[in-house]
């Protein structure tokens, strides 16, 4: 987006969701919070703040001409689905709670490792890992059964800092959910170069290809002869990738999670899974590297309502926003995932489910929206082409809409078809953009530029 939007002549817009980075009205989480969150936190409040605030823009701007363009990278995407569905008529019901349609919605829409909510009954979360894993040692052989050795002694071997071991009848659960997160966070950040993106971090990275890094400590296939204390010991070297990644850490904290950022956005997202965003997700043990764990929808109600008060709203999001079924009535949507992305397998993945009006992109060396990432000289080729083919989508977005609302100019036609389509846009509005703004002539908005902040202008 930075990259490519003074080419559009574009203003970028980040418009923060309630109750995550600094959107905390009340400061630390109190009950005042708690019931403000459980009012307004939700997916239809979200895009009905997103609708007004590009009807205000457009407004305030005098660029009620200006075609609007939505991305989003994980959760962020499937707020860009809902969009699609809801603000431009794309969902069930239609419109959206508070925010109307019409100029608030986008003319088109980037998605990038976005899982749906309730497409499937059960999905197969996989991990990509080394070939000599599967022949080595596993998560599910490196932790003891619940019956073997007492949590305590078990957290130790996990080097978990004195005193701050789980208690209880399910601790040794407890220890074992919270080693796999690990993995869960190595394989969505599994990029190819260094970056702090998954920590939350400008300051703390990931070394490149991390889920490597951390699965090379248990690819021996001697450790399975090895005694506890060295088994539990690689895996603890093979977690510390990402709990350890300032390499400062002497003992884990389980319940403090990677740092403060990433476990407040844990929070908020698990307040999410439990009331809107239901997953049933599972693993077997045997295509992947951790233990049988089959979905279980009343141990997760009774975790959710524990935990916050709540029931998970089964079925909630394909009612309110529809399921497959609802991407045939959907236009101008690109869909990408990386198959190195454990979300992927939630994702729109499937062209030939998707619709005409939607485009697929798959990148084979992608984790976690790696195509919304900025370029990097050790970007992978495929993501490179995916970010070719999302801005040409764009372009035909934009030439179609300045086509509509001044008359002329464009050509069009929804996304169907693969790759850029569309001709080479060489008489496009969105093309004369591009290469000349000047060229625009009295199709482009004549004065609203000037109403953009220094840095716009400049562009």
């Amino acid at each position: 987006m930075w990259e490519n939007a003074p080419a559009f002549n574009a203003l970028l817009v980040f418009a923060e969701h309630r109750f995550y980075g600094e959107s905390l009205p009340f400061g630390a989480p109190d009950k005042r919070r708690e019931f403000l969150r459980q009012a307004t936190a939700g997916t239809p409040q979200a895009l009905a703040d997103y609708a007004r605030l590009v009807t205000a823009l457009k407004q305030e701007l005098g660029a009620e001409g200006a075609p609007v363009v939505a991305f989003g990278g994980s959760y962020g995407g499937m707020l860009v689905d809902g969009g699609a569905r809801k603000l431009r008529g794309g969902g069930r019901n239609g419109g959206s709670d508070g925010g109307g349609g019409g100029s608030g919605s986008a003319e088109g829409e980037s998605a990038s490792s976005h899982p749906h909510p309730q497409q499937h009954k059960q999905t197969h979360q996989q991990q990509q890992q080394p070939p000599r894993l599967s022949e080595g040692t596993s998560v599910a052989s490196a932790l003891p059964p619940p019956a073997s050795p007492a949590a305590s002694e078990v957290a130790r071997r996990l080097r978990v800092c004195p005193g701050q071991e789980p208690r209880g009848d399910g601790a040794l659960v407890e220890l074992a959910w919270w080693a796999r997160a690990a993995f869960d966070y190595l394989a969505m950040g599994n990029f190819p170069y260094a970056t702090g993106y998954i920590l939350n971090s400008g300051e703390v990275e990931l070394p490149p290809w991390p889920l490597r890094e951390a699965c090379s400590y248990l690819a021996d296939p001697t450790l399975q002869a090895e005694d506890d204390d060295v088994l539990l010991g690689a895996l603890a070297d093979a977690i510390g990738v990402y709990y350890n990644a300032t390499g400062e850490v002497g003992c884990f904290t389980p319940a403090a999670g990677a740092n403060n950022a990433s476990s407040v956005d844990t929070d908020n997202w698990n307040w999410q899974a439990c009331t809107e965003m239901s997953m049933p997700m599972s693993t077997d043990g045997k295509r992947d590297m951790f233990w049988r764990n089959d979905w279980d929808p009343l141990a997760q109600a009774a975790q959710c309502m524990e935990q916050y008060g709540v029931s998970p709203g089964e079925g909630w999001g394909a009612a309110e926003y529809g399921g497959y079924a609802s991407w045939s009535q959907v236009t101008n949507v690109v869909f990408s995932n990386g198959r190195l992305d454990p979300w992927s397998g939630m994702g729109v993945v499937d062209q030939r489910r998707a619709g005409g009006g939607v485009k697929v992109i798959m990148m084979d060396q992608a984790a976690h929206h790696l195509d919304l990432f900025f370029e990097h000289p050790l970007d992978p080729q495929d993501v490179l082409d995916a970010r070719r083919v999302e801005m040409d989508y764009v372009e035909r977005w934009v030439d179609m809409a300045y086509g509509a609302y001044y008359g002329g100019g464009g050509g069009g036609g929804d996304t169907s078809g693969g790759g850029a389509g569309g001709g080479d846009g060489s008489g496009s509005v969105a093309a004369a953009a591009k290469n000349e703004p000047s060229a625009r002539g009295e199709l482009a908005p004549p004065s609203w530029l000037d109403g953009l902040p220094s840095v716009a202008a400049d562009w």
